[in-house]
C-alpha cells in the first residue's frame, strides 16, 4: 500500500512538471497526448492497484484513464487553438520579460507602438500649431482693425479737407492732381464762361475736358453729363472726365460710359489724392501678420482694392479691405487704364 501510495505521488509529480512545461515552452499535440494518456493509465492502475480492485470494477475504473485523456486532449486542443497567435505560434503573444514569444508579433507590436508615437505626435504638433494659429488670428484682427480705422480716419480728414474747400479751389486742386498724375497741358479755364468744362489736358495724342462739381449731398445726374458731352462734341475733344466730391446716378454712369467720359466720384478721388500725395503724412502702407506662420506681410492703402497677397512661407493673407470689396457682387468700370469696382 504504500509502495502504490509512492508510485501515485511520483505520477502526480511527473504530471505536474509537464503541465509546468507545457505551460512554459508549449508541447506537440503528439507528445501531449502520450504523456496525457500515460499519466492517466498509470494514475489509473495505481489507484486500482492501491485499493486491491483486479475485477471488472478495476476494468472499468482502469477505462477511466484513456476516456479521460480523450476529453483532455480534445480541451486543451481548443484552448491551443486559441492561445496560438496568428503566425502559428503557441503562446506567442505572452509575454516574457516584455518580449512576445512569436517575433513577428514583437515586430508588429514594436510597428504599432511606433505608429502611435508617431501620432501622438502629429496631435501634439497640431494642438501647437493650432495654438500658435489662435494667437496670430487674434493679432491680425488688431492689426487689420487698426489698418481700417486709420484709413477711414485719414478718409475723413481728406473730406472735410475737401468740404470746407469752395467750388473755384475744389477746381484749382483738381487742376493740381492731374498734373501729379502725369498728364500734360493741364489748363484750368476761367470760372465763368467756361464753355461747359472747367479744365482741359492732353491724353493720349488728344485733348480731353474735364468737369469738377463740389457736391456735398446731391448727385451727379445724367443731364451734366450730357452738358459736358456738348461741350466735347463743340471742341472736338476726343474724351472727358467727369469729378464730384459726392457720388454719380446710375443713369449718370450709364451715360458717361456710352459717351466716354470718366467718372470720379469722392471715394474715388480720396484715392487718387493719396496715391498721388506729394505729403509725407499721407498713408502709405499698412502691415498685416500671416495667420498660418506669423509672417508679416505689407499692403498698400494706395490700392485698397488688393484683396489679398502671399507671406514669405507662400500662405495667403487676405487684405484689411478683402471683405469690404467681396461682400456684395460689384460692377467692374475702367479708368487710367485701370479696373475699378463700383
Amino acid at each position: 500500500m504504500g509502495l502504490y501510495a509512492m508510485n501515485i505521488l511520483l505520477i502526480l509529480l511527473i504530471g505536474a512538471a509537464l503541465k509546468y512545461i507545457d505551460d512554459r515552452f508549449g508541447l506537440s499535440d503528439v507528445i501531449s497526448s502520450i504523456f496525457g494518456v500515460i499519466f492517466l493509465i498509470a494514475l489509473t492502475m495505481g489507484l486500482a492497484n492501491s485499493i486491491g480492485v483486479d475485477n471488472i470494477i478495476g476494468l472499468g475504473i482502469l477505462a477511466i484513464g484513456p476516456v479521460t485523456a480523450v476529453v483532455l486532449l480534445v480541451k486543451h486542443k481548443k484552448r491551443k487553438k486559441e492561445l496560438t497567435c496568428s503566425h502559428g505560434i503557441y503562446r506567442g503573444r505572452e509575454c516574457i520579460d516584455g518580449i512576445f514569444r512569436c517575433p513577428q508579433c514583437q515586430k508588429e507590436k514594436e510597428t504599432h507602438e511606433e505608429a502611435q508615437r508617431v501620432l501622438e505626435e502629429q496631435k501634439r504638433l497640431i494642438e501647437e500649431q493650432k495654438k500658435k494659429t489662435d494667437e496670430y488670428t487674434k493679432q491680425y484682427q488688431t492689426m487689420r482693425s487698426l489698418a481700417i480705422q486709420k484709413y477711414r480716419d485719414s478718409i475723413q480728414a481728406d473730406k472735410q479737407t475737401l468740404g470746407n474747400m469752395t467750388p473755384v479751389a475744389f477746381e484749382t486742386y483738381v487742376v493740381k492732381l492731374f498734373v501729379r498724375m502725369g498728364y500734360t497741358s493741364v489748363k484750368q479755364t476761367p470760372p465763368s464762361n467756361d464753355g461747359g468744362k472747367d479744365f482741359t489736358y492732353i491724353n493720349n495724342n488728344g485733348i480731353y475736358y474735364g468737369e469738377c462739381k463740389h457736391y456735398k449731398d446731391k448727385k451727379v445726374g445724367r443731364p451734366e453729363i450730357q452738358k459736358l458731352a456738348g461741350a466735347m462734341a463743340a471742341g472736338h475733344a476726343k474724351g472727358g472726365v467727369f469729378v464730384t466730391t459726392s457720388t454719380f446716378t446710375e443713369q449718370a454712369r450709364n451715360e458717361a460710359a456710352r459717351l466716354r467720359i470718366e467718372t470720379i466720384d469722392g471715394d474715388r478721388l480720396i484715392e487718387l489724392i493719396n496715391q498721388y500725395s506729394t505729403d509725407d503724412d499721407k498713408l502709405q502702407d499698412y502691415k498685416l501678420i500671416c495667420t498660418k506662420c506669423g509672417k508679416i506681410v505689407s499692403f498698400s492703402y494706395l490700392d485698397s482694392k488688393e484683396l489679398s497677397k502671399l507671406c514669405p512661407d507662400g500662405h495667403e493673407v487676405a487684405s484689411a479691405f478683402q471683405r469690404m470689396y467681396q461682400s456684395k457682387p460689384k460692377k467692374a468700370y475702367q479708368k487710367f487704364g485701370r479696373m475699378y469696382y463700383l
